[in-house]
């Protein structure tokens, strides 16, 4: 049996488009989601970002002298060579890193000191050259 070429050009390209729809839902979800994890401790917050049971990296709050640092610190840790990098802030106006830019794996830290007893936010996102991924906005206190 022969089918009329207009069919088979609308068959032809029916076929391709659904197969391309296909593709790239699968590249979407082979590309997977970035998950968090919230922890407090007595002095802080760490958010960890994980892809599957992988962890990616984190953004952690730590309120006062700890570890060193002389007042309220911000840091973020980029743990993987995926081609991804993690951004983490705070709602002070002074707390704002980034590992975009440097190789993994990376830990840079932010010191300032904000007012006593106050309640901020913090949150973290992944990014990739395509697509980001971001934490729910987490309250810490100075």
């Amino acid at each position: 049996m022969r089918i009329p070429r207009r069919a088979a050009a609308v068959l032809s390209c029916a076929l391709l488009a659904s197969a391309g729809v296909g593709l790239s839902s699968s590249s979407a979800s082979a590309a997977g989601g970035v998950t968090f994890k919230t922890e407090r401790y007595s002095n802080g917050v760490e958010i960890t970002a994980y892809s599957g049971s992988t962890r990616i990296g984190y953004t952690g709050w730590r309120k006062d002298y700890n570890q060193g640092y002389p007042g309220d610190t911000l840091c973020v840790g980029d743990n993987r060579r995926d081609a991804k990098n993690v951004t983490g802030w705070a709602s002070t106006g002074k707390h704002k890193v980034k590992s975009a830019g440097h190789t993994a794996p990376f830990r840079k830290c932010v010191t300032k000191n904000v007012p006593e007893n106050r309640t901020y936010k913090i949150k973290m996102c992944v990014n990739s050259s395509s697509s980001q991924w971001c934490s729910k906005a987490v309250r810490v206190t100075s």
